[in-house]
């Protein structure tokens, strides 16, 4: 059952994908390769503190995402915030070296400021050279490694998004300054997991089935030249039920973790665009000391614990 949910997914893409090429107009599509190279910080024990870099690799990350859309104008009156309204839908894969997960997506923009979206997602993974595509939790200090296509990642979102620029009442090509602000409510989970199992996803550990939220804002200002944005992103994400984490009552399991990104973006052509982002995010902090993730679900919480976690580089291309 899994594996025909996975391939009418794959077939609906690979449709649309086909179609386009017969009728360009409404439909798009673009491509995105990210990467992101994570230095090393060590855990530190107690509080609220700064993990300081202690080494100059932790690990690397690579995806490529394309996008199918398909757009329907809905005016909803003559009106300048009106006229432009409209329904947009989207079928989309991303891959991985160790990871596959497609996806649909649908949104309606009633205002020029106003976005309310809502979608969802299915994945597996495999093991590659020691990485983990998807795992579970041998309730100790590791994760073992499901095959591909045994076991199946699921997502779903609902989210409503506010956007305002300051040109659209102050006209002029210098001044764009923005603000966009999201919140999303999300739930992900592997189908085989019961309440309190712990799963790695993308080598990503200790996630737990269950709802949760996302909220990003960002704050930009857009510029006429090669440099076309420069700002700054802040998050939060985490679940709402620290019962998710059922069994593991010390760790916390509704910690919201919160990240600041600068970042910048290059626009070489219309369709070129390169965007560059340096992320510092907040974990969880223990009274025990450690010197691994995978034992953390059994340690008990005491606080934040701020590091620099990645730097970004995500390309951009419109067909």
């Amino acid at each position: 059952m899994k594996k025909k949910i996975v391939c009418a997914l794959l077939s609906f893409i690979a449709s649309c994908f086909i179609f386009a090429g017969g009728n360009s107009n409404p439909l798009k599509f673009d491509l995105s390769a990210d990467f992101a190279y994570h230095p090393h910080a060590d855990f530190i024990a107690g509080g609220n503190h700064y993990a300081h870099m202690t080494g100059i690799y932790e690990s690397l990350e690579a995806r490529v995402i394309g996008n199918m859309n398909y757009i329907i104008l809905t005016p909803l009156g003559e009106h300048w915030l009106l006229k432009d309204a409209n329904v947009k839908f989207q079928a989309n894969c991303e891959l991985t070296p160790i990871t596959v997960k497609p996806g649909i997506h649908a949104e309606f923009t009633p205002l020029p400021f106003l976005v309310f979206s809502a979608g969802a997602q299915i994945g597996t993974g495999w093991g590659l050279f020691g990485l983990v595509g998807v795992g579970k939790y041998n309730g100790v200090n590791e994760y073992n490694v499901c095959n591909g296509f045994s076991e199946c990642f699921l997502k779903w979102y609902a989210q409503a998004t506010f956007q305002f620029d300051a040109e659209a009442l102050w006209p002029g090509d210098w001044h764009h300054i923005q603000l966009m602000y999201s919140y999303q409510v999300y739930y992900e989970g592997l189908a085989s997991a019961s309440k309190g199992d712990l799963w790695m996803w993308q080598g990503l550990a200790n996630k737990a089935n269950g709802i949760c939220n996302y909220q990003n804002l960002i704050l930009a200002y857009q510029m006429p030249i090669v440099l076309s944005r420069a700002g700054v992103m802040f998050e939060l994400n985490g679940h709402y039920d620290a019962g998710d984490y059922k069994g593991h009552e010390n760790y916390k399991g509704d910690f919201m973790e919160f990240g600041i990104s600068p970042l910048c973006q290059f626009t070489f052509t219309d369709k070129d665009m390169l965007t560059v982002m340096v992320n510092f995010k907040t974990r969880r902090s223990f009274k025990e000391s450690h010197d691994s993730s995978k034992v953390e679900p059994n340690l008990t919480y005491d606080g934040y614990e701020w590091f620099l976690n990645r730097i970004v580089f995500s390309y951009a291309h419109k067909f």
